[in-house]
């Protein structure tokens, strides 16, 4: 029998035959034991579990592979499918400026706004279900801002200006207002207080936890006023408070600042004003709304940039430059389901609005498109998502709204009626309804403008304005498209009419070849339309034509199919 060798073992001697040998290797021996036993209690602890928030149809969510934020300007609801940590901003709206007053020529000058509250959490743990956010309206002139509220917590709004020559005072909220100036030294013979800034609201500051300071007072100089204060500082004589700056969407933006009074001119602090966040209203100025931020990470487990194993809708294949895609597209509500996370590109269109209803003389108008909302790419998580598909708009009716992936696209607005109901705005404004010439005082033969609060945030629609019917008989106005407004009539030279341009539809690829969208609709002129390619009821959010209903809406998804390597074999 062969003899047995020594096998030396990590971290210890060969074993000898003494005693001292011994003890010491089993010394060793315990202790790589004792490791080996915490390295496996540590590899088998759990991973922590990813926290997870959903906005609903009122927020602007961005998804990135590393975090998610949801950006909420108006009132709705975030519902928290999985409890953890999260970074959370709450704003209030900013206090609005003090009017200004005139007298016998002379202008006795409001004062800055103070900026609405903040509340910064970094580390903010939350618990599953639905939560309210309320959303505070920034103040009107001369009233504080509103409070914003979330997770119960609450960002109180900034107080407002005093009034010139301070027939009202500065009033306290968040922030404090600055004070009015009278002309000249006015305020030392009537005994007036209103040139005073106000302070902070000591309980707003200390139960609340708002960030806020107070507004100044008037300057000892001709015809200044004071300023708000801001979440990030006091307001001085020449100068606004401070803004708070915070880089919670990824980027450093000023949230917050004062409103600014008036020395010789309108003084705008970086982040003051009705167009920020929580900022105080300048002088005779409304201030800034309220707002909500959230962001939290989330594991990635995994993220595919080309799959095969996704879900839902009328599935096809195309080729660009050598890549195979595949396309979902849902002309009807549904699902999409992607069972990991991946990269996809987008189109959502709202239906477009119906076109107005009439008879010769007065036609009615071309119907607007549908809103349009188109992302390169989009980053999704594992997981189902609810596609509702907006229908097109009956004649004199708006197209329906379409949502997918937190997106919103909304309906167009229905073209006039002749010699009735005026145009409708919506994502994009109908057409007006014709008219005779003799009869010029018809509001229906006006078009609808776009509506701003889709094309702005938290939508970001592509849409444009419907036309007014030409000054000539017997033609209506034209609506509006994603891709641009319609234009005016000009003169059609085999009948002598004026036919109105419908807006261009916007062109887009995602199908593998050039397809119009969402084009104005029609109006009328005698007999005859002036169609472009993506209007009317057979394209997707096309406006209606004149007389005629509106396309319906749709959602576009495609993603990269993963290469496949072919393998040839020979056989000889």
């Amino acid at each position: 029998m062969k003899p047995v060798r020594n096998v030396p073992v990590i971290g210890l001697r060969t074993v000898r035959s003494n005693a001292a040998s011994v003890a010491d290797g089993r010394r060793r021996l315990s202790a790589l034991f004792a490791a080996g036993a915490a390295f496996a209690a540590l590899s088998a602890a759990p991973t922590a579990k990813a926290v997870n928030v959903v906005g609903d149809a009122n927020a602007e969510t961005t998804i990135s592979p590393s975090n998610t934020v949801i950006r909420m300007t108006r009132s709705g609801t975030l519902t928290v499918t999985e409890p953890g940590e999260i970074e959370i901003l709450l704003v209030g709206g900013g206090g609005g400026g003090g009017a200004n007053w005139i007298n016998s020529g002379k202008t006795y000058y409001g004062g800055g706004g103070g900026a609405g509250g903040v509340i910064h959490k970094t580390a903010f743990q939350v618990t599953a279900g639905e939560w309210e956010v309320a959303i505070g309206a920034g103040g009107a002139i001369g009233a504080n801002g509103g409070k914003t509220t979330a997770f119960g917590m609450t960002a109180w709004g900034g107080g407002r200006g005093a009034k010139g020559a301070g027939l009202y005072d500065a009033l306290s909220g968040a922030s404090g207002g600055g004070g009015a100036r009278y002309y000249f030294n006015d305020y030392e013979q009537e005994g007036r207080t209103g040139y005073k800034g106000a302070p902070a609201k000591s309980e707003y500051v200390n139960d609340y936890f708002n960030l806020g300071n107070a507004g100044s007072s008037a300057a000892n100089e001709a015809c200044m006023s004071g300023h708000g204060g801001g979440a990030g500082g006091a307001a001085a004589w020449n100068a606004p408070g401070a803004a708070y700056r915070c880089s919670i969407t990824g980027a450093d933006v000023a949230y917050a600042g004062g409103g600014g009074g008036y020395a010789w001119n309108v003084i705008t602090g970086v982040g003051g004003g009705k167009n920020s966040f929580g900022g105080g209203g300048n002088m005779n100025d409304v201030g800034g709304p309220g707002g909500v931020i959230v962001r939290f990470n989330r594991t990635v487990s995994k993220t595919e940039t080309a799959f095969d194993d996704a879900t839902g809708g009328t599935v096809t294949t195309c080729r660009v430059d050598g890549v195979k895609y595949q396309v979902h597209t849902f002309a009807q509500s549904g699902q999409f389901y992607i069972p990991h996370h991946g990269h996809v590109e987008v189109l959502v269109v709202g239906g477009g609005g119906g076109g107005g209803s009439g008879s010769w003389p007065r036609y009615g108008g071309g119907g607007g498109a549908g809103g349009l909302i188109y992302k390169s790419e989009l980053f999704l998580t594992n997981g189902v998502y609810d596609i509702v598909i907006g229908a097109g708009g009956a004649i004199g009716a708006n197209g329906g709204t379409t949502t997918a992936f937190g997106m919103t696209a909304w309906g167009g607005g229905h073209g006039a009626t002749g010699g009735g109901a005026n145009a409708a705005s919506g994502a994009s404004g109908g057409g007006g309804a014709g008219r005779q010439w003799w009869n010029d005082g018809l509001a229906n033969s006006k078009g609808a403008d776009v509506e701003s609060a889709y094309t702005n945030a938290p939508y970001s629609n592509l849409g444009n304005a419907g036309s007014d019917a030409p000054y000539a008989t017997e033609c209506s106005g034209a609506g509006g498209g994603a891709g641009g407004p319609a234009g005016a009539g000009t003169p059609d030279a085999s009948n002598g009419t004026h036919r109105s341009h419908p807006g261009a539809a916007y062109v887009c690829s995602i199908t593998g070849s050039d397809v119009a969208y969402a084009g104005g609709g029609s109006g009328r002129a005698w007999n005859t339309f002036y169609r472009i390619a993506g209007g009317g009821s057979g394209s997707y959010g096309g406006g209606g034509d004149s007389g005629g209903a509106g396309g319906p809406g749709v959602v576009i998804v495609r993603h990269q199919l993963p290469k496949t390597d072919a393998t040839i074999i020979t056989f000889r």
